[in-house]
């Protein structure tokens, strides 16, 4: 993803955070350790760290760290062609086109968002995989590769928030919430169009920030 973005001639900062916002000539003026950017539109798209970059710019978001484990196996022969998942929601699963399979679900992990420590449970990992099996037997024969903790962000009423905090000079707020591996790429499209002058569609104005 990182290389396409780059080959569409975006420049990516890593490791950069914004540590103070103003209005600034026909937009923003963004303070980081690399120095001040101008800009005439910025979108926060920044996980569990969104309220932190809103505060910035003078918006409260009420949002709070969650901690969930992802599984991915090693590569192998074709055990499911879609997205797979669970009607308890605890279950999450796709291959990629190498052959790994990729099974999540929102199984908890433990550590903290600051200092940024996120970590495994070894029984939740075995829970979580034992659970993927039991839906898709092929599972238990394929070797795990990692387990590994990530952050995301949760709302009050579990549903992304995606809308313009500012209209003059654009503010977009992209916040996916569960599922954001799946949700993440959708909500980018969005908050681009919006970043560019469109509304938000119809058939999503239940993600809309403030909610209606």
């Amino acid at each position: 993803l990182l290389m396409l973005v780059r080959r569409a001639g975006a420049e990516v900062l890593p490791h950069t955070p914004v540590t103070a916002a103003r209005r600034g000539g026909a937009g923003y003026a963004l303070t980081t350790p690399a120095g001040d950017i101008e800009t005439a539109a910025v979108a926060i798209a920044a996980g569990p760290w969104s309220a932190h970059v809103a505060a910035l710019f003078g918006h409260v978001l009420v949002v709070r760290p969650s901690l969930i484990v992802l599984s991915v196996t090693a590569p192998a022969p074709p055990v499911m062609d879609a997205l797979v998942t669970h009607v308890t929601g605890r279950l999450t699963m796709k291959q990629f086109a190498n052959g790994s399979v990729l099974i999540g679900g929102g199984w908890p992990g433990r550590g903290q968002l600051e200092p940024y420590a996120p970590d495994v449970d070894g029984l939740v990992v075995q829970h979580n995989l034992a659970y993927a099996a039991g839906v898709v037997p092929a599972l238990a024969r394929l070797a795990l590769l990692r387990s590994w903790g990530g952050f995301e962000a949760e709302t009050a009423d579990g549903l992304p928030l995606l809308g313009h905090l500012s209209d003059d000079p654009p503010l977009v707020l992209c916040l996916p919430t569960a599922a954001g591996w799946t949700a993440g790429p959708l909500m980018g499209r969005l908050a681009a169009a919006m970043v560019s002058g469109d509304a938000l569609p119809e058939w999503a104005r239940p993600m809309a920030h403030p909610r209606t």
